[in-house]
């Protein structure tokens, strides 16, 4: 059991809330073919002017480039259709405008669910670590709806998963189970 089992007064529930959902990000990486060197050869100039993208991707690939591969394959760069948020809902991509949303709907409270609990709901932009301590929200991490990777010794009892929700609770937010949570959110359109 956990320290700060924290109990969600459906006071703190409202039609407007927000849960984060954290994914982790896969980057396309480049890499050279075995044995050729990254470095490029660059022939300078006396004076560099700046260049759009589009000037620099002709220069690099030719007058043919189709575009970036988000653009030109976007069905493959897309949100996963089980997480794409409702036609009227938000996405922000950093915890400036995660913040902006929050006060303009008057919201003081944030929950995480997702996957690496101790990297991605912690250090990324918008995740617990921001949002509670520099723009003094709320935070809390639903444990049963999060975890982490899990080394061969810790699997059996999530230990890695233990440890970072318990990094969590001491330092920027509070946990709490999806029981919990759906409860306080069936009381609080109840109580309406």
């Amino acid at each position: 059991m956990l320290t700060q089992n924290w109990k969600i007064p459906s006071n703190y529930l409202r039609t407007e809330w927000i849960i984060i959902a954290v994914l982790l990000p896969f980057v396309l990486h480049a890499q050279p073919a075995f044995g050729q060197s990254m470095e490029k050869k660059v022939a300078y100039k006396v004076c560099i002017e700046p260049r759009t993208i589009k000037e620099i991707r002709e220069a690099e690939y030719g007058t043919n480039f189709p575009g970036s591969v988000w653009k030109t394959h976007d069905e493959k760069f897309d949100i996963a259709k089980s997480l794409r948020p409702l036609p009227n809902g938000a996405v922000f991509l950093n915890s400036w405008q995660l913040n902006g949303l929050c006060r303009r709907k008057k919201i003081d409270t944030l929950f995480y669910v997702g996957f690496m609990a101790d990297l991605c709901l912690v250090n990324i932009p918008g995740a617990i670590r921001e949002m509670s301590q520099k723009f003094k929200y709320r935070c809390v991490v639903l444990r049963d709806c999060t975890t982490v990777y899990e080394f061969a010794e810790t699997v059996d009892g999530n230990w890695m998963t233990f440890a970072a929700i318990r990094l969590i609770e001491s330092d920027m937010g509070y946990s709490a189970i999806s029981d919990d949570f759906i409860s306080a959110c069936c009381g609080s359109t109840r109580n309406k």
